[in-house]
């Protein structure tokens, strides 16, 4: 074997190294990057999973919300048919009206704050 032959050999052989070095590295960083997808797949499904929560957390405090207020509206509107109903007299203070109206706004007053469920917002 001359030196021409003996030096493509070489070379031959350092080039086959750094194509098998060259794909290594390569398959290296594509299981890199699939191990990072999946990450950021799971990352925000985590994301999207917590958001849903929040989501319906704050449905359900909007509906809870929604139904005390109606609730204060049909005893509202049941005080004032009640004071409308009553009989009308010239003694303010002790006319039947407003006995029943301060009776009712008693009521409310003593009913806990809409979400605060234990009354401690209460006068």
């Amino acid at each position: 074997m001359n030196l021409w032959q003996t030096a493509t050999l070489i070379l031959a052989a350092g080039a086959g190294g750094w194509l098998a070095c060259d794909a290594t590295k390569a398959k290296q960083l594509e299981r890199s990057q699939a191990s990072l997808q999946q990450s950021m797949r799971e990352y925000a499904g985590a994301i999207a999973d917590a958001q849903r929560q929040e989501a319906q957390r704050i449905i359900v405090a909007v509906q809870e919300a929604a139904q005390v207020r109606a609730e204060n509206t049909n005893q509202v509107n049941t005080i004032i048919r009640e004071v409308q109903s009553a009989p009308i007299t010239q003694a303010c203070v002790d006319s039947p009206a407003v006995r029943v109206a301060l009776a009712g706004l008693r009521k409310l007053a003593e009913a806990p704050a809409p979400g605060d469920p234990d009354g401690s917002a209460a006068p």
